[in-house]
């Protein structure tokens, strides 16, 4: 095999490299998880209104999660 034929080792000069999308979907992330008390308090809000499991959800729950330690 010839080492110099499809060389697609990225370097300054060949940008083949993808680019981080990291600082075009920061907005994103922020708007999906802010952090201010209106975005805490409606996601609170629509923790609490969410059904309690029925008989075979709450054995799931019990199973996979382990019983539930006391409150404090």
């Amino acid at each position: 095999m010839d080492g110099s034929k499809g060389n697609n080792v990225p370097t300054p000069a060949n940008p083949m490299r993808r680019r981080g999308s990291g600082p075009t979907f920061d907005g994103l992330m922020n708007q999906k998880r802010a952090s201010d008390p209106n975005s805490l308090a409606r996601r609170a809000s629509l923790h609490e209104q969410r059904p309690q499991a029925g008989f075979f959800g709450q054995m799931w729950n019990k199973f996979t999660r382990g019983p539930q330690s006391p409150t404090k």
